[in-house]
């Protein structure tokens, strides 16, 4: 009798298809390219310039830019337009090297990831414009970001609109 170890086999784990990996994959670098395209979108769109007057908060229309709102959503556009492109060219390049079926559930899953990351940069955009541009508190003065017609802009108006 010899005393040789028993080889064990590990336990077998089911394989995940090549095409959920690479659809995960494009979904991950959607929403990191979201997450990166929201802080820049943040720091470039411009901001109201606001002045609390008899304790509601007033746009400043001389020392705020012209078209804020607009110059915002032209901004948030560019962005997520290089995001889409960016993402499209991953999924061809998925395609090319043949690891990927090209078809229609791949075209709806690069609109599905497109959407999530637009959906993303605003989110993460908006929080960022929170931070870097806070409502000023009572008797202050600060700027505001504009989000393309988002909650605060609205506040914004609202807020002059008592005066």
């Amino acid at each position: 009798m010899t005393n040789q170890p028993t080889r064990v086999e590990p336990p077998h784990r089911p394989r995940i298809p090549r095409e959920i990996g690479e659809g995960a994959g494009l979904l991950a670098a959607a929403l990191l390219l979201a997450l990166a395209g929201g802080v820049v979108w943040a720091l470039v769109r411009p901001a109201y310039t606001v002045r609390l007057h008899d304790g509601a908060a007033v746009v400043d229309q001389a020392a705020s830019g012209n078209n804020v709102e607009f110059a915002a959503l032209g901004w948030f556009a560019v962005i997520t337009a290089v995001i889409g492109v960016l993402l499209a060219a991953i999924a061809l390049r998925q395609e090319r090297v043949g690891s990927t079926r090209s078809g229609l559930a791949q075209l709806w899953w690069l609109l599905l990831a497109a959407a999530a990351a637009a959906l993303t940069a605003y989110a993460c955009g908006d929080i960022a414009a929170r931070m870097l541009h806070p409502i000023p508190g009572h008797g202050g003065h600060g700027e505001h970001g504009a989000a393309g017609g988002g909650r605060q802009s609205w506040r914004v108006l609202e807020g002059a609109g008592r005066v």
